[in-house]
């Protein structure tokens, strides 16, 4: 997983409106929520 301390030294002085950071980011409420999606019947 990525840590959200380690994304911002990753791309600390970059572009961060989109992109690789974005998906970083927002990748635990992503796979949450297809996770929780595929349980459902």
């Amino acid at each position: 997983m990525c840590s959200p301390v380690r994304n911002q030294l990753v791309f600390a002085g970059r572009n961060q409106e989109y992109g690789a950071y974005v998906l970083r980011r927002d990748y635990v409420k992503q796979l949450m929520m297809a996770l929780g999606g595929s349980t459902r019947s």
